[in-house]
Formats: C-alpha cells, structure tokens, sequence
C-alpha cells in the first residue's frame, strides 16, 4: 500500500519483491511463506486523502498481479483478499474509526481467508 501511496513503479516495486521473496526462499521451506494481497484503501472515506481513487485502485490490482505472479512462480502461496476490501463500498463496519484502517471485522474475513491456508501450511 505505502509504495502505491509513495508511486514507487511497478518496475521498482517488482524488483523489490523480487529481492524480498527469494531471500524469504533462501531462509525457509517454500512451504512455510504466504504471501497476501493489498487490500483497496480508496473505498474507504479516508482514501482519497492519498491520491485519486481511480489511479491508486488500479496501481493496487496492478501490484496485486504482480505480487501474484511473483509469488506462483516461485511456489509461495498467494492469498487474494482484495475483493474483501471491496465490502467497505458497502458496509462502513468494515472501516476503522479513523476512516482508512480495516475495522476488526474486515480483518476477521482476511482471517477467514488466510488461515485454513497458514494451518495448512503448519500441518494443521
């Protein structure tokens, strides 16, 4: 979110992933790393405070992509959560109080979605 808020390019922010999850694969089991989606601030009432809401959604999905992409190829699990983000449109419970932040219930169902495939990853 911050390089998107920062307009770090894509290029620059490929080759940052690039460095952080292959050191990731050199210190653990490929196995053992997920990596997790951005989450779309610009729903929110606070989001457009950081940029037009168009142009950063779309850096969002774009980073998502290559997060993605990045992470499939080198066997690490990718978790999309970017659709749960999505929901605040819709319903401002799932906003914190200071009108960017996730509130506790949108952080509830990125745990539904993330954990069934960390336990899995643990064994569980």
């Amino acid at each position: 979110m911050n390089d998107v808020v920062q307009g770090v390019p894509e290029a620059t922010y490929g080759a940052n992933l690039v460095v952080i999850l292959d050191e990731l694969r050199r210190r653990l089991a490929t196995g053992r790393i997920v990596a997790v989606a951005t989450p779309d601030y610009t729903v929110t009432p606070q989001g457009s405070s950081y940029g037009d809401p168009t142009r950063q959604s779309a850096a969002i999905r774009r980073n998502n992509d290559i997060l993605r992409d990045l992470a499939v190829a080198r066997e690490i699990r990718y978790i999309d959560i970017y659709d749960l983000s999505l929901r605040a449109l819709d319903d401002r419970d799932l906003v914190g109080e200071d009108g960017l932040h996730p509130s506790g219930r949108q952080y509830a169902l990125w745990v539904e979605r993330i954990g069934p495939a960390v336990e899995a990853l643990l064994g569980r």
